[in-house]
């Protein structure tokens, strides 16, 4: 049942996120996750496909890791001193207990897991002993190269796309196979989930967004097809749930933040798709991509946008992520061979 609670929410959330440029455009992100969720779909993997790539990838050490980072950094120019940002804590490797911790998780299934604190102040990077950690680790390096004295709008939505791009990019330097196809399946998979949860959550505040309620009669007026009563079900599963975990733990975070998160995570693999196909035409064009990481700080969205030279069109971005997965396919059908 929606109540006042949940409607103030929701009216807190398009308050917040007035003027927005992405925000005033749910609706096209709505339509392109459905295409692109079917994509991935015909591609019929799983979490199951990432645990038997992740268990078959080579171990290496810690030194590998910064040795390959290094390596990146000196082919494409990029002015970072890994031993410095070791030395004054801003990289931490879990306190660098690295073979112990390897250990500890080979039975794991891999991740690209890390993060960079907003304030510049650390890097944080699971070890997991292959060279997926210094994947992760030239992630983490991207957003820190874009943080500002203070954040922008440009900067909030986009910094994932240019540390996914970046990403990418790593993984084309690796020569494990498995590890490759490790990254490219992780990647995909975490933007399909990401996808999913948007595509069950989106329906019901863009309704809210274009009429200012949630009812039936609403839902209709924007969707042709009838699927409100499994929408608002899986809407109030959705904010139920952070309303209860905030109450439980005398919490006060944005009942929505996930879902940004989200939307974050799947602009910045489609905008790093077709920056990558960019880098592969022309190897040079790493160099506007390090130039935007200073322009993320001083353009507009818009601006910002228009500077990266992309298509926004749903079936443009289809097509290079048709383009993309061939990519990784036919280094699959290879390695099989």
């Amino acid at each position: 049942m929606i109540n006042e609670e949940i409607l103030e929410e929701l009216k807190d959330f398009f308050a917040y996120y007035d003027d927005d440029n992405i925000i005033d455009n749910l609706e096209y992100f709505l339509y392109l996750g459905e295409d692109i969720v079917k994509i991935i779909n015909n591609l019929k993997i799983n979490n199951a496909t990432l645990d038997s790539y992740s268990k078959v990838m080579n171990i290496c050490k810690i030194q590998d890791v910064f040795e390959f980072v290094n390596k990146y950094n000196k082919k494409f120019n990029i002015n970072l001193d890994i031993n410095k940002l070791i030395n004054d804590g801003i990289i931490d490797f879990d306190s660098l207990e690295y073979e112990k911790m390897v250990s500890e998780r080979r039975d794991e299934c891999v991740e690209l897991n890390g993060q960079c604190c907003s304030d510049g102040n650390s890097i944080i990077v699971k070890n997991y002993g292959s060279l997926s950690d210094a994947v992760t680790l030239i992630h983490e390096l991207s957003h820190y190269k874009d943080i500002p004295n203070k954040s922008n709008e440009t900067r909030f939505w986009f910094t994932e796309a240019l540390a996914i791009t970046e990403e990418l990019i790593a993984v084309d330097e690796l020569n494990d196979i498995d590890l490759k196809l490790f990254c490219f399946y992780f990647r995909l998979l975490y933007t399909k989930q990401c996808l999913r949860n948007l595509n069950e959550i989106l329906p019901i505040m863009i309704v809210f967004q274009k009429i200012g309620d949630v009812s039936k009669e609403s839902y209709k007026c924007i969707f042709k097809c009838d699927y409100y009563d499994e929408d608002i079900k899986v809407f109030l599963k959705y904010i139920n749930y952070y309303l209860d975990k905030n109450k439980k733990f005398g919490l006060n975070t944005p009942v929505f933040e996930q879902l940004v998160m989200e939307l974050k995570y799947v602009i910045g693999y489609m905008v790093a798709i077709s920056l990558y196909k960019k880098y592969k035409l022309d190897n040079n064009y790493m160099n506007e991509i390090q130039n935007l990481h200073k322009l993320i700080n001083e353009l507009d969205v818009n601006d910002f946008i228009d500077r990266m030279n992309i298509s926004t069109g749903v079936e443009d971005i289809c097509e290079i992520l048709k383009e993309y997965i061939s990519l990784f396919v036919g280094c699959e059908n290879k390695k099989i061979k």
